[in-house]
């Protein structure tokens, strides 16, 4: 007979897959449509809709099921918030500060009943004993979850990448729940994955399709970002303290963290705005290399996965915290220095031109 959380897992995977199924035909109708323009290269408008499809079946099968924890109200009700104003911004565009302040509000309606999701502790980063932000704790935490949505909104630019960088995070999420004993961690992690994994049958590029048929949208970028973000802060606080280390949770989101990072300092330095788009994020590095979509899409999820197996180690084998924390300067200064320049000596024969000019400028 099949267990309980494995109906839960099968259930999130063809709720998610059905509702893509419908959604892609009403997309025209509600205006959920990723028209090609500019900096945009697919060749057709796609559907917007694989944000709502996930949260629909994460939603579905957490709150109908029989272990359903009333205290989650909250994190539903502001994970809705973020999905509402995706929805919108996905619809009719939305500027960047009024996004930010509702990434806020949805954030505060997230965490603010409960304490167990504030970051109160960051552990022993300098190796002098574990530092508590008593009045800091509630904005610091803010602004990680928002960090987070927006780190997984800006990776969002190529099909597969979002969803699959995502879902091996939550995997390693997943896994750390279990050596924490945090079950109900874990299955929410485990079935938003399985949500995700009925995306992807639309979305992730392969042999056998040469484009993704559906896209997460904002709302669904967002919504993840917040949910890994929102998994990491409960799963290092506890009501004794941190449990797992919150540094080693750090690499589970570290690929679109430095990304996001990376990017924004490049912006800031060129003295345009940190929300201006463009075509400096490492997938489009990857792709001016030479490298096929598909390619690029996998080779990054494998990025993320050795990230997140780094955490997992760092929590399994209680590494110092300090030494998870300041080792991730190691892929942050790779990364730094591929963007930059070492891309320069990538020699692949189907190498673009598109963005060249502007990478040296």
């Amino acid at each position: 007979m099949m267990t309980l959380p494995m109906m839960i897992l099968l259930n999130s995977f063809l709720i998610c897959v059905g509702m893509i199924a419908c959604l892609q035909r009403l997309a025209p109708r509600l205006g959920l449509l990723d028209i090609p323009s500019g900096r945009k290269q697919h060749e057709e408008a796609v559907p917007m809709v694989g944000g709502i499809a996930i949260f629909v079946a994460l939603t579905l099968s957490i709150l109908l099921g029989p272990k359903f924890e009333g205290a989650l109200v909250p994190f539903f009700t502001g994970v809705a918030l973020l999905v509402a104003l995706g929805v919108i911004d996905d619809r009719n565009g939305m500027d960047a500060r009024t996004k930010l302040l509702g990434q806020i509000v949805a954030t505060l309606v997230m965490i603010m009943p409960d304490q167990t999701t504030t970051v109160a502790h960051l552990g022993d980063l300098l190796g002098w004993g574990a530092i508590a932000l008593e009045g800091a704790a509630v904005p610091l935490t803010v602004l990680f979850v928002v960090a987070s949505i927006n780190a997984f909104n800006m990776i969002d630019g190529l099909d597969g990448v979002a969803g699959g960088v995502a879902g091996v995070g939550l995997l390693w999420l997943a896994a750390v729940a279990v050596l924490e004993g945090r079950m109900e961690l874990m299955t929410l992690a485990l079935t938003l994955a399985c949500a995700i994994s009925g995306f992807l049958l639309f979305n992730l590029r392969h042999r056998w399709r040469s484009r993704a048929e559906v896209f997460l949208g904002d709302a669904g970028s967002m919504m993840v970002g917040a949910i890994l973000a929102f998994l990491a802060v409960r799963l290092s606080q506890g009501p004794e303290g941190v449990a797992a280390a919150p540094a080693a949770l750090l690499w589970t989101v570290a690929l679109p963290g430095i990304d996001m990072v990376s990017v924004t300092a490049r912006r800031i330095a060129r003295r345009r705005s940190p929300f201006a788009a463009d075509r400096i994020h490492l997938h489009h590095v990857l792709l001016d290399c030479g490298f096929s979509p598909c390619a690029v899409t996998f080779l990054l999820i494998a990025l993320a996965f050795l990230l997140g197996g780094c955490g997992l180690l760092g929590v399994a084998l209680r590494i110092p915290d300090y030494l998870m924390f300041w080792g991730l300067a190691l892929p942050m200064a790779a990364h730094s220095w591929f963007v930059l320049a070492g891309w320069k000596g990538v020699r692949l024969p189907a190498r673009s031109t598109i963005a060249l000019r502007e990478r040296v400028s």
